[in-house]
């Protein structure tokens, strides 16, 4: 006797249909994200590779974020080093017009006021964060208050009371070892050197006639302290300069490597749609033929 039986045809169907769902949601996903897969588990052996590429992003970007604020505290010490230059270059050159003048009752006046200006520029800030305090950048690196720390001061003695720093150069790490070293702490000869002068004319005896002597020593002390912030800036410009050119090459590696990622994790969204258009044609098949399935009756065959 025959047997009449739809329940392994049915099976069969079914299993069918609910594959086709489940590629027809893949499908619809990708097409939706843009993403070949909602998880790491949907890369299978791609899994790996991706998470390689993303530790390097990481890393990198953390990098080339690094040198792009050195770069900026580089760009301010710089223009802060130009400004002191610009106080002492005015500062010396009424120092030389001194030397020869009969009336230098605005003298004094004259020196505390680029005192200020040029400590000011050396408690330069960015962000919050003192650029010539060395490691203290949480601290303001030049405090005038217990300084000079003799009275007159001296012409030939350097005299760094005012700093509250310390000696650590700021630098910044840009590679697996590598790193760049850009930062000027406010003890620095040219530093001191340059509010020496000021210090000097500041205090220098004007009255009843000018103390030549030490308005000399100013300005030659002057002269030595220009050529040495001069010499600073420059350094810092070259630093400055390396800071760019890696930060520029690091951003080229985070870009590579996105597009990399991207070529892993992207799928083509034009091939989505229309994996979802025959996955849905599909499945249409797939519905149709349990339902014809599902109208089978024993009595058709009897």
């Amino acid at each position: 006797m025959m047997r009449v039986s739809t329940a392994g045809l049915y099976q069969a169907l079914l299993s069918n249909t609910m594959r086709v769902q489940s590629d027809y949601a893949s499908a619809s996903a990708q097409e939706a994200s843009g993403l070949s897969g909602t998880s790491f588990t949907d890369y299978g052996s791609s899994t790996q590779r991706m998470l390689n590429l993303q530790s390097e992003i990481d890393q990198t970007q953390t990098w080339s974020d690094g040198a792009t604020v050195a770069g900026d505290r580089a760009q301010s010490m710089y223009t802060a080093v130009g400004n002191m230059i610009d106080t002492l270059t005015t500062l010396r050159s009424k120092i030389s017009a001194a030397i020869s003048s009969t009336d230098n009752s605005s003298l004094n006046a004259t020196g505390s006021d680029a005192l200020t200006d040029l400590s000011s520029e050396m408690n330069s800030q960015l962000s919050g964060r003192y650029l010539f305090a060395g490691g203290r950048t949480d601290t303001k690196p030049v405090d005038l208050a217990a300084y000079p720390a003799t009275s007159p001061p001296s012409a030939t003695v350097a005299d760094t009371s005012y700093y509250t720093g310390d000696t650590a150069k700021a630098a910044v790490t840009v590679g697996q070892g590598q790193s760049i070293t850009y930062g000027v702490t406010g003890d620095s000869s040219a530093f001191e050197k340059a509010l020496r002068v000021a210090a000097l004319v500041s205090s220098v005896t004007t009255s009843p006639g000018t103390d030549t002597t030490t308005l000399t020593a100013a300005y030659d002390l002057a002269g030595t302290a220009l050529t040495e912030l001069a010499n600073l800036q420059e350094g810092i410009s070259n630093s400055a300069s390396r800071l760019s050119t890696k930060q520029t090459q690091l951003s080229a590696v985070v870009t590579a490597a996105e597009t990399t990622l991207g070529d892993v994790k992207n799928v083509d969204t034009a091939e989505a749609s229309l994996k979802v258009t025959n996955y849905k044609t599909q499945l249409q098949a797939s519905y149709s033929a349990l339902a014809a399935v599902m109208k089978v009756k024993l009595t058709d065959y009897l």
